[in-house]
């Protein structure tokens, strides 16, 4: 486990911490293999698992109130004095309902379905914007939303395509 490189850091003395947050934005697996993974190795530490964003964990970090924090990176930069070491990414991935996409391309799908897009406001979103940008995917419509659970279950229903993060937790290939 990528946590269990950390933790074995803190148990060890090798990495100085007393209070560490956890967060996980749409992963609830990889924050309870994440707390496991160091508790196990550092039984006394206080760990919290919280709901924040990203970028207030950081700034939390810098002034102090925390001696680090596991989270998804956020766009901007980080503050003075912290770093930011990456334990995992995640790919994009195109999900379409299978039954109604039929023997269709990924091209024709995008733009003849409404395209459910996490929203530009948020880390994901921007990431996927610059995605679909940068390889110049066209897509017609397009509905924003900010839960990936609920894009997904959108596309099972059929109700259009999205982009989204492959999540170490996710089965959507199965569907």
């Amino acid at each position: 486990l990528q946590y269990s490189v950390l933790a074995a850091a803190l148990a060890t003395g090798a990495a100085h911490a007393q209070n560490v947050v956890l967060y996980s934005s749409n992963n609830t697996e990889t924050i309870e293999t994440a707390l496991d993974a160091v508790k196990k190795h550092a039984p006394k530490l206080n760990v919290q698992p919280v709901i924040s964003f990203s970028g207030d964990l950081s700034l939390r970090v810098r002034a102090g109130e925390l001696d680090a924090a596991l989270a998804v990176k956020n766009a901007h930069k980080l503050p003075s004095g912290t770093q930011w070491t990456p334990l995992y990414t995640e790919p994009f991935v195109f999900i379409a309902n299978r039954q109604a996409a039929g023997k269709a391309d990924v091209a024709s799908l995008m733009a003849r379905r409404l395209f459910l897009r996490p929203s530009r406001d948020t880390h994901t979103g921007a990431l996927i914007d610059a995605f679909v940008r940068r390889n110049h995917l066209k897509f017609g419509e397009y509905l924003e939303n900010n839960s990936l659970r609920t894009m997904v279950e959108l596309v099972h229903q059929d109700v259009g395509v999205t982009i989204v993060p492959l999540t170490r937790a996710a089965h959507w290939e199965e569907d």
